[in-house]
């Protein structure tokens, strides 16, 4: 048996035990052995790409993620571990792929195309039947206009009541007639099926032609002067310039002098670093050294509105050295000034960056953590490491190609790394104890995930305390002040939790949820202050 007949039996192995696994169950230890099987065949199959660096690395993400996934269940964990596995598997199809970015277009177009694929390998199966094929072909063309059809007519249901209405009608006709033609069959199930045929192929079978393969490798690292020809005297009468890369071609605009260009580059970089210096020696003294909150005073919109604002400038600043620093003009060799011009605005812009994190850190300070302003610091961290890595890529004349390349994995291990921590847990726990207890979100806590309730049940008299401080606030700006309806919010939640936990098989297991119920059966509870209804549930 070859490989494709064997791969063809694993397909249809794996989509059995897709079907077992994830069927009504939350994703825990079932994606955990799914992953293993995935990564095994994979191994069998394509074991010549497993000495790819990015292959090894990937795989190492998809394994600790998973892991992960198995301890925490977070959000964030499984987000890490789907995106590792996508990776892995790009770069095992394509063992040559070097970037992140690539690898991911690769796959979205990889997935889009298996239902195509499919088609039209049981076409070719039933070419020697004519009427059998002439139907095929039709059901074929027929099948993207009516997934167009579908994506629109929930468009349309959401943004119209009535509409929705009788679509949610029909859509619950044609479910029971699917379980009146098919028993323990309906059409979710059959959607759920269809979508993890497409999950397997995508991972499972490469493409036959990877169009951003050859886009990864037609860049390099290393950025190499382009030599123009010289016009001859046809060409200088008509003002035509030709292209070594493209001879035959016009080009679409005549650019800049390099020289007048570099003199443009250095007047802008040398207004902009004056600007950029004052912003930063006022945000040294006003941050830096004893930052206090006055009076009447909104931090929020200090943070929310002023963040964004300097976040968008450093970017911008990114893309104004990326324009100034792009092909030839790297090679200008009266260009020491602006490098030197460019280095001093990458310091300073990184300057900044602390400085937008140091108001992040002192709107926790003042409000609590939320996913929100824990996500700022993270991107204001990926955006540091890309204004290193645009320093080297000045320094050491690298392409653009080198800095996305880079920044990708930088990105990718930002996600990873994500999946190591509960953040749920992390942000209730730091909340609680918040020291401004007027100034806490209450609210937040009944969005924190179920894996919170031991912790947020175990500090109902600290709850209390903030709820009664926030009474105190001129401003009341959260809806949960009534401590008893709070409570019972959060015993529906619990209620809740319960039962969903109890519905699910052990396919569904993570350690956290696992704590979590346990805790909240146990018997500790009842001892807890404010907790006395729970004793009789």
């Amino acid at each position: 048996m070859n490989r494709n007949r064997l791969l063809n039996f694993s397909f249809f192995i794996l989509l059995i035990i897709y079907n077992f696994f994830f069927w009504k169950e939350n994703l825990g230890l079932n994606i955990f052995l799914f992953s293993g099987m995935l990564v095994m065949i994979m191994k069998w199959a394509y074991p010549e790409s497993f000495k790819s660096g990015p292959v090894r690395v990937t795989l190492i993400g998809t394994a600790l993620s998973g892991i992960m996934v198995l301890y925490f269940g977070s959000a964030a964990a499984k987000f890490a571990h789907i995106v590792s596995l996508v990776l892995f598997a790009a770069f095992v199809h394509e063992k040559d792929m070097r970037s992140v970015f690539f690898a991911l277009l690769h796959m979205i177009r990889h997935f889009l195309n298996v239902p195509g694929n499919f088609l039209r390998r049981r076409e070719e199966l039933l070419s020697n039947r004519p009427k059998a094929k002439f139907l095929f072909r039709i059901f074929r063309l027929s099948i993207i206009p009516i997934l167009v059809s579908l994506v629109f007519c929930l468009i349309y249901s959401g943004a119209n009541p009535v509409f929705g209405k009788y679509t949610t009608d029909l859509w619950s006709e044609i479910n029971k007639l699917f379980e009146n033609l098919f028993e323990k069959v309906s059409f979710v199930r059959i959607l759920f099926l269809l979508f993890g045929s497409i999950l397997i192929s995508g991972i499972v079978f490469r493409a036959e032609v990877s169009v951003f393969l050859l886009q990864d490798l037609s860049f390099a690292d290393k950025l190499e002067r382009v030599k123009q020809i010289r016009r001859n005297k046809n060409a200088a009468i008509s003002g035509i310039t030709r292209s070594p890369i493209y001879p035959n071609s016009i080009p679409p605009f005549k650019s800049i002098a390099l020289k007048n260009e570099n003199r443009s580059g250095i007047i802008l970089l040398c207004s902009v670093n004056i600007l950029l210096l004052l912003e930063n020696l006022l945000d040294a003294q006003y941050l830096w050294f004893g930052f206090q909150v006055p009076e009447n005073f909104s931090l929020k919109a200090y943070v929310h509105e002023g963040t964004g604002l300097l976040i968008l400038s450093i970017l911008m600043s990114i893309t104004i050295l990326l324009y100034y620093f792009r092909k030839n003009q790297n090679f200008y060799p009266k260009n020491k000034a602006l490098r030197i011009l460019a280095y001093a605005w990458i310091a300073q812009n990184i300057v900044l960056s602390f400085s937008v994190f140091l108001r992040t850190y002192h709107y926790i300070d003042f409000h609590g953590l939320a996913y929100r302003r824990i996500g700022v610091d993270i991107f204001l961290l990926l955006t540091m490491i890309g204004l290193v890595t645009l320093y080297i890529k000045i320094r050491d004349i690298r392409s653009s190609y080198f800095l996305v390349r880079l920044n990708t994995w930088s990105v990718y291990a930002a996600i990873v790394f994500l999946g190591f921590v509960n953040w749920d847990a992390w942000i209730a726990k730091y909340n609680l104890n918040h020291w401004n207890k007027g100034e806490v979100d209450i609210d937040f806590y009944l969005q924190l995930s179920e894996k919170t309730l031991p912790i947020i049940y175990s500090n109902l008299d600290k709850v209390n305390a903030q709820i009664e401080a926030h009474k105190l606030n001129k401003v009341k700006w959260v809806r949960n002040l009534d401590f008893e309806k709070f409570k019972k919010r959060l015993d529906f939640r619990k209620s809740k939790f319960e039962n969903q936990y109890n519905s699910h098989s052990w396919l569904s297991f993570n350690f956290s949820d696992y704590k979590a119920y346990k805790e909240l059966k146990g018997s500790k509870l009842n001892s807890l202050p404010f907790s006395e209804e729970l004793s009789s549930r």
